[in-house]
């Protein structure tokens, strides 16, 4: 009789404490918030900050000079952000050409880049990074 008080005794602690550690476990959450930075935003960059790499080429063909006659020695500045599967979302141009074919332009071809995702310790993050497009000078 004794020894049946002891083991539902151990077995009823047991129960609790297994009881009180799962409460006192944090919910997960199921899908975690990827972090965004924005370096025009911030004084320093996170330590351990990996930045991306591109996985395709980001060359521009000059075909699109030929084709505007206006193009050559026009200047586009832009940012754009890469997500956290390497592709670019959200693209803001800071300086147009002034030639929104040329602007258009820019803005598709960038959204055909593919990158390795930036990283801080490990951790996938979204970064903006910033361009500027000079179409050449054709003679």
């Amino acid at each position: 009789m004794k020894r049946t008080m002891i083991v539902a005794a151990i077995a009823s602690f047991s129960a609790l404490m297994a009881i009180s550690v799962a409460k006192a476990q944090p919910a997960l959450s199921p899908i975690e918030e990827v972090q965004t930075l924005d370096p025009d935003k911030m004084d320093f960059l996170p330590r351990g900050l990996v930045q991306p790499k591109a996985l395709n080429s980001h060359l521009m063909t000059s075909e699109l000079g030929f084709l505007v006659p206006e193009a050559p020695g026009k200047v586009l500045r832009a940012r754009y952000l890469v997500l956290e599967d390497g592709t670019v979302g959200a693209v803001e141009i800071l300086s147009s050409t002034g030639l929104p074919v040329l602007d258009n332009a820019a803005v598709a071809w960038f959204k055909t880049w593919r990158f390795e995702p930036a990283t801080v310790v490990g951790k996938v993050v979204r970064i903006w990074n910033k361009i500027e497009v000079r179409w050449p000078v054709f003679k």
